[in-house]
């Protein structure tokens, strides 16, 4: 991946979840690049005008290895489970950015403390849960029968915007 792909990349990830004051990575020569690239920014004259902070790259040290290894770890098994669950299937580049969403949300909504069985005791931590604070965005299976009527509404609604732009 080269510096501007870890440019763009950070700017969807801006995107959908707001900009982070603190980046945790490996020394690959792209995330070394993108930290120099910033590092050289006026910051100063960046924050006052757009009121944003600036990133602070923190580097996994070149002698442990080990830094990081648990980022490293859910990175291979959603890798596993992608090879697994796609196969040999060609997909395409729409339909593995939807898969690759639907894979984070996935791991995120993983919990992170001891799950209770007394639906009393204290909430489940999750990812998710300081990620976004919607709750229950997973897709609801639907009926036939609702299937069809909502895709009839998302028609109707879709027919009467084309007329309106071509109206007004």
């Amino acid at each position: 991946m080269s510096t501007e792909a870890i440019m763009q990349a950070l700017r969807r990830f801006f995107a959908k979840r707001g900009r982070s004051s603190i980046m945790y990575t490996d020394n690959g020569t792209n995330f070394v690049g993108t930290s120099r690239a910033l590092s050289t920014l006026n910051w100063p004259e960046i924050v006052a005008e757009c009121a944003i902070q600036k990133i602070k790259w923190n580097f996994n040290l070149l002698s442990a290895l080990w830094y990081g290894g648990w980022w490293e770890r859910m990175i291979r098994t959603v890798k596993q489970l992608l090879r697994k669950v796609l196969g040999r299937a060609c997909v395409t580049y729409v339909g593995m950015e939807t898969l690759l969403c639907e894979c984070e949300s996935i791991v995120n909504g993983r919990p992170l403390t001891y799950i209770y069985d007394d639906p009393n005791e204290l909430r489940v931590i999750k990812p998710s849960g300081f990620i976004q604070e919607i709750k229950g965005n997973e897709t609801v299976d639907l009926d036939a029968r609702h299937l069809r009527k909502r895709i009839r509404y998302l028609q109707n609604l879709r027919f009467q915007l084309r007329q309106r732009f071509q109206r007004e």
